[in-house]
């Protein structure tokens, strides 16, 4: 299957206002998704998945690295390839009601992307807004509103419609459902599903919901202080954690059996600055199973099973399990 998606070393750094620090907000990205297919990006807050994002589309512009859409180098384009680029590639963003502008009518937030990136006319532009309405499963009566006229599920899929309009190849969904109830939640998802499915859109899914990542991706892949620091297909990467932050973060996910009994992994301390990461595993100041080896160099992702790796040391030889250590408590029906 074809790399559609290829970033290679991404760095990229902000520098703090008044001082010569620079916050490293992802430090060393390698991304690689093929067409048609999910890669879901998980970890904590901070951790650098929108930053990623945001770099794979060029909103932000990397401090070091390579990226690559279906072979094409998109950090080397001009302004003028890269404006053509821009129809090709879109992003979905968590909060409908901050991403889309409450002033325009919901036919103008959609036919903005046809205006300035295909040669549609006014009639054109108006046939094809109607069909984006009945893709997301919306009415052509929807155009005329505002959004403040419209429920939170409807803004999004607003907003996957206006992703849609120029019938890009890769979307970058950065929390997607995380502002819905969750009884808009699952339609969503089965729109994206769908849409992926007809079109072969590839998608690089952000959350910080396991259960939907897991519903969503073909591969995970993890990530602390800007670091990918295990990636695989996601049941084996989301049922069989190897690297030990890895293996924390799962088990703090909630079951939908509130009588499942499970074991939880607590990590001691804080997460360090990115301002100042540390040498070597970026998890090692908080890992009961760190060594001396661990705060050398940034441990390569050893393979555990064909395209699943983890960065730590201990893989090798086994010993990456971290102890039990607090048992999650039994929720009850009152």
């Amino acid at each position: 299957m074809s790399e559609h998606i290829e970033a290679r070393g991404v760095v990229k750094s902000f520098s703090v206002r008044g001082s010569r620090s620079l916050v490293k907000a992802v430090n060393g990205v390698d991304i690689v998704i093929p067409r048609g297919r999910t890669l879901g990006l998980v970890g904590e807050s901070g951790s650098g998945k929108s930053t990623v994002g945001r770099c794979l589309l060029r909103l932000l512009e990397p401090t070091a690295g390579a990226i690559r859409h279906g072979g094409e180098d998109i950090l080397a384009m001009r302004p003028e390839a890269l404006r053509r680029h821009r129809a090709r590639a879109a992003m979905v963003f968590q909060d409908p009601y901050e991403s889309l502008n409450p002033r325009m009518r919901i036919r103008s937030l959609v036919e903005e992307p046809l205006m300035l990136h295909t040669d549609l006319g006014a009639s054109g532009r108006r046939r094809r807004a109607g069909e984006l309405m009945r893709m997301v499963r919306l009415e052509e009566f929807h155009l005329d509103r505002y959004p403040h006229e419209l429920s939170g599920g409807q803004l999004q899929r607003i907003g996957i419609a206006r992703a849609l309009a120029t019938e890009p190849e890769f979307l970058v969904l950065d929390e997607p459902t995380s502002s819905l109830d969750l009884s808009v939640r699952a339609g969503v998802l089965r729109l994206l599903k769908r849409l992926q499915r007809e079109h072969q859109i590839t998608f690089l899914f952000i959350s910080h919901d396991l259960t939907t990542v897991a519903a969503m991706s073909d591969e995970v892949a993890v990530m602390y202080l800007g670091t990918v620091i295990e990636r695989g297909p996601a049941a084996e990467v989301l049922g069989n954690p190897q690297h030990p932050y890895s293996q924390a973060l799962l088990s703090a996910a909630l079951s939908v059996d509130p009588g499942e009994r499970r074991t939880r992994h607590v990590l001691e301390g804080e997460t360090p600055s990115p301002v100042d990461i540390p040498s070597g595993c970026p998890l090692a100041p908080r890992c009961p199973l760190q060594r001396d080896d661990c705060r050398g160099a940034l441990p390569p992702l050893h393979e555990i099973s064909p395209g699943h790796g983890a960065a730590c040391v201990r893989v090798p030889e086994g010993t990456n399990q971290l102890p039990a250590t607090a048992p999650l408590p039994i929720v009850t029906a009152s």
